[in-house]
């Protein structure tokens, strides 16, 4: 028997090499950006601060977007995908989250081609990253009730492994478990899109 992948949905995890010396920083600018600028969360659970876009514009973050692993990433997607010369992927809009106890982020689809979490604090019991696909749910119910695994249900979750960054298909419904740990998740979210050079 042969079982062939008819699409790609793979979710690639990457290392932030320089996490540990820049986790405080990155912080830091957080809570400065949150004490002086309005929550444009307008979907997920009340609780969860969003920062406006545009982290990316921030020189603080340069480190960051120029990661080791993203450029890995993005050099095999160019190869992946044949790119054209006169085109590049490149992150087009960075955010900050913040997940206090309580709290999730609701499962949605991101604009670009694909969405970015990087992991900069969180705790083991700060929640799960839940994925979920576009089959609708009446087609898993016909298999009963059996315990879930990857061919009987369309949710997925994994860990948040601090330091970690995943980068996922943007079609992909992307949320969290509820945080039920005293100190808050926060995510460096991004959306990457094909751009001109």
């Amino acid at each position: 028997m042969q079982k062939i992948t008819l699409f790609d949905e793979s979710l690639h995890a990457v290392e932030y090499d320089k996490h540990a010396e820049t986790k405080k920083k990155f912080i830091q600018i957080i809570e400065d950006i949150k004490a002086t600028s309005m929550n444009t969360n307008d979907f997920n659970h009340m609780l969860v601060y969003k920062s406006p876009p545009g982290l990316q514009m921030n020189n603080a973050f340069h480190d960051l977007i120029t990661c080791k692993g993203l450029q890995d990433f993005s050099m095999q997607k160019i190869h992946d995908v044949i790119l054209p010369k006169d085109k590049k992927f490149a992150i087009t809009s960075m955010w900050a989250t913040i997940i206090p106890k309580y709290a999730l982020l609701v499962p949605k689809e991101h604009e670009g081609v694909y969405y970015g979490t990087y992991f900069l604090h969180s705790p083991t019991e700060s929640g799960m990253i839940l994925f979920h696909n576009n089959i609708d749910d009446s087609w898993y119910s016909k298999f009963g009730n059996t315990i879930n695994n990857e061919h009987n249900h369309n949710v997925r979750s994994l860990n948040m492994p601090e330091g970690g960054i995943y980068l996922i298909p943007s079609y992909t419904k992307v949320g969290t478990s509820t945080n039920m740990y005293d100190d808050p998740n926060v995510q460096i979210n991004f959306v990457i899109d094909i751009v001109d050079n």
